[in-house]
């Protein structure tokens, strides 16, 4: 009876012991400050924010200086910040993150070392309008965890990516990388993906005219792909329908965006294929330079004036362009 008693009594204490208690997870804010470390209880992950840090040896120290109970948090948040400009080698100290977000910050130069720390456990690597100019790129390959890789940078473009960049990133959702003038070829293996959870990939802002054949590879039947504010006028087979045959088999899509978001795409006879392809036309969003929308594109006549009118050699793609083609069609390839 009495040994039930104290094994009720433990199971009563246990919640009170200081190393199951989240509060115990962070330091005392005083010897972190002006870094914050909190503990959402509901989903049990420590968040530290260092937004306000006016130096880079108040982010360090909290780190390397200050004892943590725990050493494998959830997220680091640095937000509107223009005094740190570089993170050095050994930022985190011992301390590991699932998600790394930064964002509006001054932010140039990023040391090797601080993303190696974290290759085992990063998940989410979200980087929003921070003027990198030194940043790591033949590191995160090595994050094989990754999840979401977010880059945003209109103030720093960083206009190539590496061949092979994500080979190694099977586990990758989530890629999107906003402003860094990708274009205005998309070559061949720029976006070469080996996962297959790939949700979205996002290539917004990128000045990205024209795609090649193989410059999105990779993707499965479920892949959403966004091309807003780009410079793409025509929606040519050659760079198109590899990804659509891939889509048209699921729920993905591209989504070139609407009037105020999308590109100019002309909806002449350089698009025929898809509108005469139901299952392609489902696979695509957006709207004409003119503001048609491409779900009322009306196939009969795309059938009458592009394909009866100049019909493609078998074996090769359509390649109507409508500057040399629109002083030869009678009519309007489009819907009522």
């Amino acid at each position: 009876m009495k040994a039930r008693l104290v094994s009720l009594s433990l199971v009563v204490l246990l919640p009170f012991i200081p190393w199951i208690n989240g509060q115990s997870l962070c330091p005392q804010p005083d010897d972190i400050s002006p870094c914050s470390c909190s503990y959402d209880a509901e989903t049990k992950a420590v968040t530290v924010v260092c937004s306000t840090v006016t130096s880079v040896w108040e982010i360090f120290s909290a780190f390397n200086e200050v004892i943590w109970p725990f050493t494998e948090l959830n997220t680091f948040v640095m937000r509107h910040n223009d005094a740190i400009m570089e993170w050095p080698e050994g930022l985190f100290g011992k301390v590991t993150f699932e998600n790394i977000i930064l964002g509006y910050t001054s932010v140039t130069t990023i040391h090797p070392s601080v993303l190696i720390s974290l290759k085992d456990r990063i998940v989410t690597l979200d980087c929003q309008t921070c003027g990198l100019q030194d940043f790591p790129w033949d590191i995160v390959p090595q994050l094989t965890h990754l999840q979401v890789f977010y880059i945003n940078d209109y103030y720093n473009p960083i206009m190539e990516i590496p061949q092979g960049f994500f080979e190694s990133m099977e586990s990758l959702q989530n890629a999107s990388i906003h402003g860094c003038q990708l274009g205005p070829v998309l070559a061949n293996g720029t976006m070469e993906f080996h996962s297959q959870v790939l949700a979205k990939i996002s290539l917004g802002g990128n000045e990205i005219s024209s795609v090649e054949s193989h410059g999105i590879n990779g993707l499965i039947a479920h892949t959403i792909i966004r091309l807003w504010w780009n410079d793409i006028q025509e929606l040519t087979e050659e760079s198109f329908r590899p990804i659509l045959e891939v889509l048209s088999t699921g729920s993905g899509y591209i989504d070139f965006g609407d009037a105020s978001t999308g590109d100019a795409i002309v909806c002449g006879c350089s698009m025929a294929w898809i509108v005469l392809n139901p299952d392609f036309l489902a696979s695509i969003v957006g709207t004409c330079a003119d503001g048609i929308d491409f779900q009322d594109l009306d196939p009969e006549y795309f059938e009458d004036f592009c394909l009866k009118t100049n019909p493609p050699r078998e074996g090769d793609f359509f390649t109507w362009i409508h500057s040399d083609r629109s002083s030869t069609i009678e009519g309007n390839p489009r819907g009522p």
